[in-house]
Formats: structure tokens, sequence, C-alpha cells
């Protein structure tokens, strides 16, 4: 074999061999084209499963917020359903002022309720929640509205109330009683157009067993609120009945609640527009 022989066998291999490597290359360029894109397609199933895990999360959030709501608004109704399953069964003699022991059944004078000793089998006449007087904090602002058809303030269309506590008083020798001082204004538009702005100071005495009764003593006018705040629900708003001096016939009521209860929008049920 001659020299020039070899020089092509050697040419021939170096090109053969570089065919080679060059083809492994592009084989690895393509495995690694196609690793990459299988990636990016698994990355992308992965997003739409968390989108997905997302939206459910956001369905099952606003659905327990729902129930929640529902949840709360079962809980009102269940409270006031009490307390007038309560006064249904409140067998006991109310004109010798007697009341009820709230689980256990027997008839207790008023006056025995929140006195420092225990006289229901239950113990519920000396309750915390029964025997509190935090409704009628220093300070604590009502407002109401008089319900539509009153004659108390006959030439009114809408009579607006606040009442402010400014000061209770607690007197060892009667504990189940609270004193209170307050102010009452009110202001309404009479029929002409003309509008009213009045304050009045107030004396009242509630008797914490009894719950249902509290008289407001209106300084120099004949106005006497008697309000039947509940029992033992707290949360329910206390309905107050209006009398001018001594006329034993209502002239009109309201429903007390906190400020932030307040609704303006009440002309329906409280004007007598």
């Amino acid at each position: 074999m001659n020299a020039y022989t070899c020089l092509v066998f050697v040419f021939v291999g170096i090109v053969a061999g570089g065919n080679e490597r060059n083809s492994r290359w592009t084989h690895v360029r393509t495995v690694d084209s196609g690793f990459a894109n299988g990636l990016e397609e698994k990355l992308k199933g992965i997003e739409q499963r968390l989108y997905r895990v997302e939206d459910k999360f956001k369905t099952i959030s606003k659905t327990q917020e729902e129930n929640l709501e529902q949840t709360k608004m079962y809980s009102k109704y269940a409270k006031i359903n009490t307390e007038i399953v309560y006064k249904m069964t409140n067998n006991c003699d109310k004109e010798r002022n007697h009341l009820r022991c709230l689980e256990s059944g027997e008839c207790i004078h008023e006056l025995l309720a929140c006195d420092g000793h225990v006289d229901c089998a239950d113990g519920t006449d000396e309750r915390d929640d029964v025997c509190n007087d935090s409704i009628f904090a220093p300070g604590l602002l009502y407002k109401a509205y008089i319900a539509s058809g009153q004659t108390c303030f006959m030439d009114a269309k809408r009579v607006h109330f606040e009442f402010l506590y400014d000061k209770i008083i607690r007197r060892s020798h009667l504990p189940q009683a609270v004193f209170t001082t307050g102010n009452l204004i009110w202001r309404y538009e009479r029929l002409n157009g003309s509008k009213v702005y009045e304050s009045r100071d107030c004396n009242g005495t509630y008797l914490l067993g009894s719950g249902f009764e509290h008289v407001w003593t209106v300084e120099k006018e004949p106005v006497i609120f008697r309000a039947y705040i509940p029992y033992f629900i707290r949360e329910t708003p206390a309905r107050s009945y209006i009398y001018l001096g001594d006329n034993p016939i209502p002239c009109g009521w309201c429903t007390w609640v906190i400020p932030e209860e307040f609704d303006e929008n009440v002309r329906a049920v409280y004007s007598n527009e």
C-alpha cells in the first residue's frame, strides 16, 4: 500500500468520525428540546391545576361565608323565638310581680331575683347575664323612632328619640334595682313643615330580675316610658311603650337600639307621612 492510499483512508476516517460526532450532538440537542417541551407541558398542567384549586378554594370560602351568615340569622331567629316561647309559657302571676325561673319553672317574686341569694332551683335568678347592668352604662346612647299610628305627638310626621345614660346608681339594700339618670332628646317635623327639637332630663328605675319594665319620668313632661327589656336575651332590642300622664293606654311604642344598629330607612313603619 503506497502513501497516497494511506492518506485517503485517514481522510475518510476523519470525515466519518466527524459525522458521527455531529450526529451524536444532534441527537443530544433533539433529546434536550424534547425534554424541555415535556417539562413546559408539565408546568402548564401544574399551573392549571393550581388555578382550579384556587377557584375551588374561593368557592369553598364563599360557601362558608354564606353558611356563617345563615347561621347568624338562624341564631338571631332562635333567640327571638326562645323569648316568644318563654313569654307564652310564663304562667306565673304577673299582677303579683311573679317571674318564672328560666329552666326549673317555679314562680318567684321579681324582688327575689338578683338579690344575692339563689331562689330558683336552677339558679337562673342570680345568673350573670340576668343581673348584668351593662345595658345602662354611662355614656351609652340608644336611638329609636316612634312607630306610625302614634298619638303622643299628634302633629308629627316622624318622631326620633335619643337617650343617653349619664349615671347609674346601685343601692346595697336593694341590689336587684338599678336607678338611672340621663338625657332624652326628641325631634320631629310637624305636618306644616316646622321642626321641633327638645331635650329633657330623665330618671329611671329598672328591676334586674324582671327584665321587663323600666319607667323613665321625663322632667316637666307628662311622658312615661315603660321599656320591656328581655329577661335573658340581651341581644334583642328593648321595646318601649309610651304613656301620657296616668293614662293606662299607651300613645305609641318604639324599639331602642344602639347607633350601630339604627336604620335610617324606616319610613314605611315609623312615619305618619
